[in-house]
């Protein structure tokens, strides 16, 4: 008759097999021993869990004492803090840079009206005036006061969105709205500043911008209302500090583009230069973008998508630059477009 050995059970702690307990929770056996030890070590789990549960009731208790103290709200108001910290940063430097433009504005005010009185002593000390005189100067002062009170370059901040941005376009412009401020060479300047117009006779005539150019990067859009067949003009940048004279395209230090290809460096002639060709036509909308910081200037024709590049040699056109436009045909027009 084959005996019977039944698989021995041991404790999970000593390996023995004297006085077994079999445990109903973790169904693990133990001697004598160490069923007790078994026993000590749940309880010990037991207090644990009961301190536990005693310090979440407590902080139950203050939270709803000062509801302040539960985490999401606690994390609103950090939010709270960080964004208002922005706001008053943004603010801050859109309010500097506002401060900035608008003392720069002023100067060219203060400037442009000093003018208007030498032209005033001048003609009064030579009785040398007559209505038409009137007529332009009381235009050139209502024209101040308009701009004394505007800041055609820039929108104010907005709160669309909850967002509080900085003021646009200052670095972008950092002068009053340009116009057309000098001609010579039988042009005129029409529109309160905004057209330049050659007279009836073909010869060399140039117009420059008012603004003055140091920093930053601004952006100049022109239709031409008026451009004579195969015709000639020249539409780039001068440094300031060099006379206006008529034969702009030769002056030395203008950058820019003309009729026929011609390309200008330093007031020379560089035919085709950068695979230019010349596609103005009229109507059609120039863009010319000055950048001063990489000292480049860009033209843009937006009806031939048409795109050219020069950089600017500072040692031979310094600062400040002002914009050059050369006409010569009869009664071609230029308008500068203010959007």
């Amino acid at each position: 008759m084959a005996s019977s050995n039944p698989q021995k059970v041991l404790c999970v702690t000593c390996n023995k097999v004297t006085g077994l307990f079999t445990c109903r929770g973790c169904q693990q056996n133990f001697c004598t021993s160490h069923v007790a030890e078994h026993r000590q070590e749940l309880g010990k789990q037991m207090d644990e869990i009961t301190v536990e549960h005693d310090r979440f009731r407590q902080i139950l208790i203050e939270q709803n004492t000062d509801l302040r103290m539960h985490p999401l709200l606690i994390e609103i108001t950090e939010w709270e803090q960080q964004s208002i910290e922005k706001i008053r940063q943004l603010a801050h430097d859109a309010r500097q840079q506002l401060e900035e433009l608008i003392i720069a504005s002023r100067k060219i005010l203060s400037e442009n009206l000093t003018k208007i009185g030498n032209e005033l002593n001048k003609a009064r000390e030579e009785d040398n005036y007559f209505e038409t005189d009137f007529v332009e100067w009381i235009a050139k002062i209502d024209r101040l006061k308009k701009e004394a009170n505007e800041l055609p370059n820039v929108r104010l901040p907005c709160f669309d969105n909850n967002i509080l941005p900085v003021i646009s376009n200052v670095r972008e412009n950092t002068s009053l709205k340009e116009i057309f401020q000098q001609s010579t060479g039988e042009a005129a300047i029409e529109d309160n500043g905004e057209v330049a117009v050659k007279n009836t006779r073909v010869s060399h005539a140039a117009v420059r911008g008012r603004g003055e150019f140091n920093s930053g990067q601004h952006r100049f859009r022109f239709r031409i209302e008026r451009y004579f067949k195969s015709g000639w003009l020249q539409i780039g940048i001068v440094s300031k500090t060099i006379p206006l004279q008529a034969n702009s395209y030769q002056t030395p230090s203008l950058y820019g583009w003309g009729a026929s290809n011609q390309v200008y460096l330093d007031g020379r002639n560089h035919q085709g230069y950068n695979g230019y060709i010349t596609d103005i036509q009229t109507n059609d909308e120039i863009e010319l973008a000055v950048d001063c910081d990489t000292r480049t200037i860009i033209l843009t024709n937006e009806r031939t998508h048409s795109t050219y590049r020069l950089a600017v040699d500072l040692q031979r056109c310094p600062f400040p630059w002002q914009l050059s436009i050369g006409l010569y045909y009869s009664l071609d027009r230029i308008r500068i477009l203010h959007t």
